[in-house]
């Protein structure tokens, strides 16, 4: 099952749900700074805001509160260890402020391992001509290694297209990985992991809309691949392992 459903109860002091959901992290932070949402092979959120495995987009057995007041949006979720994958219980905590053009919000997750968690902080603010976008957020693996990404996005209205352009980035300590792994003594040449990713894409506005909370995996699903025209790039590199130089390129385009 790898859905969402739940039942809840609305109230004027806010919203509780039961069940299969979005983390608070997820659906209010990590997937509100990258301008695809997360669409398309050109999207970066699993990049520059998603990175080293830590993160959930969804938690099973879960209860989840939200409260939205005057534009500030607050998001609180636990759910139970054993159906997530780890003997500790998943804790996901977010928030954000909306104000006319203006947009901030930050969030915390510490998954089901017991070394694992992440912070992501971000904003986007509308100039009219264009939409600008960042985000940051650092973090330590299950593995205890650390974890960074940053991610920086814009978007300019065409008519009745968009045109988007992107830039995310991670790094990720493998060093300490290999130690762990390999049972080594002495520290090993490799330094480190880098992960870039830069996307340009024209969207039609009314053929592909922007999918927004909830409406992720309904009514937008239905038309996300409709029209898009998406050109990515994405340059892996890994510095030094065991002396012995490593690099890796790949160039994608999708219509």
């Amino acid at each position: 099952w790898n859905g969402y459903s739940t039942v809840g109860l609305v109230t004027q002091f806010g919203m509780v749900n039961l069940g299969r959901q979005y983390t608070p992290a997820f659906i209010m932070m990590q997937n509100q700074i990258d301008p695809f949402g997360g669409d398309t092979v050109a999207q970066g959120r699993d990049t520059g805001m998603r990175f080293g495995g830590i993160t959930k987009v969804r938690v099973a057995d879960s209860i989840r509160y939200d409260l939205s007041v005057a534009g500030f949006n607050f998001g609180a979720s636990i759910a139970e260890g054993a159906g997530n994958g780890g003997k500790d219980k998943p804790v996901s905590l977010a928030a954000n402020y909306a104000a006319g053009p203006f947009w901030v919000g930050v969030g915390y997750e510490n998954p089901a391992a017991d070394e694992d968690k992440v912070w992501n902080i971000g904003g986007r603010y509308n100039f009219g001509f264009m939409t600008l976008a960042a985000g940051y957020g650092k973090g330590t693996t299950a593995a205890g290694l650390d974890a960074k990404g940053w991610l920086i996005g814009a978007t300019v209205p065409v008519g009745a297209f968009d045109l988007k352009a992107m830039y995310a980035a991670n790094d990720v300590d493998v060093v300490g990985e290999l130690r762990l792994v390999l049972g080594l003594d002495r520290e090993p040449a490799l330094t480190g992991f880098v992960q870039h990713r830069v996307s340009i894409a024209v969207q039609n506005r009314l053929l592909h809309p922007v999918r927004q909370c909830l409406d992720n995996e309904t009514v937008g699903a239905v038309l996300r691949d409709v029209l898009r025209a998406n050109f990515q790039i994405l340059f892996l590199h890994r510095i030094r392992a065991f002396g012995v130089a490593m690099d890796a390129r790949a160039i994608g385009i999708e219509n």
